[in-house]
């Protein structure tokens, strides 16, 4: 966190700002105290845990960068949203490493999302396939499988296993599944 708290009052420095950095003597939290000589003082308190209650009103940060922190503006690992936001709220132009910053941070956003669009198109499309499979295969073998279906219905006790059994035999694991998603998706049943 140390290496944090430095790397946050180096950049609030490029954009004008005096600072100051501390540790609390009672835990592991960093504070930068940022003075401008046009902007009130700012104080960040950066963290790996919640300030206590009977602290949070005595002197209040503006701001709070940490990983367990409810009320944080920002995890320490995108510690410098923190300046951007002090940046944005005071008009201040970004240094050219925050601006790389924010690049970076904004096409890793969009890579994770082209992603997370790609396993779900992906799986989709799986999905499909095991329904394409299991019609094609229901198709084949329909007059059984519904002769089954009849009889498992009308059959209760130890002949309803037995029909239960038969009927997986019958019908393959993988074409179940997609029976399943074609009653579950397709039939609404």
């Amino acid at each position: 966190m140390k290496q944090v708290t430095e790397k946050i009052a180096r950049m609030l420095e490029k954009v004008g700002f005096g600072c100051q950095v501390s540790g609390s003597g009672l835990s592991s939290s960093q504070y930068v105290i940022a003075i401008h000589d046009e902007i009130d003082t700012i104080k960040i308190r950066i963290s790996d845990h919640e300030l206590p209650p009977t602290y949070a009103n005595n002197n209040p940060s503006n701001y709070e960068v940490g990983e367990n922190n409810n009320y944080s503006c920002c995890q320490l690992k995108e510690w410098f949203i923190v300046v951007k936001i002090i940046c944005d709220k005071h008009n201040m132009n970004y240094p050219s490493t925050l601006k790389s910053m924010i690049t970076r941070a904004k096409n890793e956003a969009e890579r994770v999302t082209m992603l997370n669009e790609s396993y779900r198109i992906a799986s989709e499309k799986k999905e499909i396939a095991c329904i394409d499979s299991a019609m094609n295969y229901f198709n084949e073998h329909k007059d059984n499988i519904l002769k089954l279906r009849k009889d498992i219905n009308e059959t209760s006790g130890k002949q309803l296993k037995k029909l239960k059994a038969k009927f997986q035999k019958l019908v393959p694991l993988n074409h179940r599944i997609g029976i399943k998603l074609i009653a579950d998706r397709v039939l609404g049943i």
